[in-house]
């Protein structure tokens, strides 16, 4: 991710929890800085970003001191935009039984406590406000079938980015035109400005 910000021009700090993490080929951008941390203790001052972003991680945290910290280095007008797995969806628990049923486990440190609940956005609403949560990533599991067919279908890589394309659109038309599938959906993006 913090390529995707250097690359318009913004400055930004990377930070995870593993030191390897922070020093790989990542860690070789000018424009950012790295720090190993945890988000429920950021060693940042008081305001000091204009805009958090947050991916896949509350699920292996303390949500209400995580959401406390990002909002105490969120500045005044800053946006915090976080990307979570949803709880109780049929592709969260089917990977589940999958890793259980080919005995895999996470490392102390990686085992996820619990995906984030629709109902939990209330927690950010406590420190910042216009506190949103949008759906996504319903149809887009099946991404994972292309990849094992990509060696089969004519067009290889092009056929592949076709099938993505097509897909990640279909997503986004069955959300908006069909809201109840949200609870089927993967993923959630939380936004929410200070």
């Amino acid at each position: 991710m913090t390529s995707i910000f250097t690359s318009a021009g913004l400055r930004c700090v990377g930070l995870d929890r593993s030191i390897p993490t922070t020093r790989g080929p990542a860690a070789h951008n000018a424009q950012c800085v790295f720090a190993c941390a945890r988000v429920e203790h950021l060693p940042f001052a008081d305001q000091s970003f204009d805009i958090v972003y947050i991916g896949s991680v509350l699920q292996y945290a303390d949500r209400p001191l995580a959401s406390r910290e990002t909002a105490r280095i969120l500045r005044r007008g800053g946006l915090l935009v976080a990307t979570e797995n949803l709880h109780g969806t049929p592709v969260a628990r089917l990977a589940r039984l999958d890793m259980r049923l080919a005995r895999h486990r996470h490392p102390p440190h990686l085992t996820p406590k619990h995906h984030l609940r629709r109902r939990e956005l209330s927690l950010y609403a406590t420190h910042l406000r216009a506190v949103t949560g949008r759906a996504f990533n319903l149809l887009t599991p099946s991404l994972y079938v292309a990849d094992c067919l990509a060696k089969r279908l004519s067009g290889g890589l092009a056929a592949r980015a076709n099938w993505y394309r097509y897909v990640h659109a279909m997503d986004r038309r069955l959300l908006v035109s069909m809201p109840a599938l949200e609870h089927l959906a993967w993923n959630i993006v939380v936004c929410a400005d200070k």
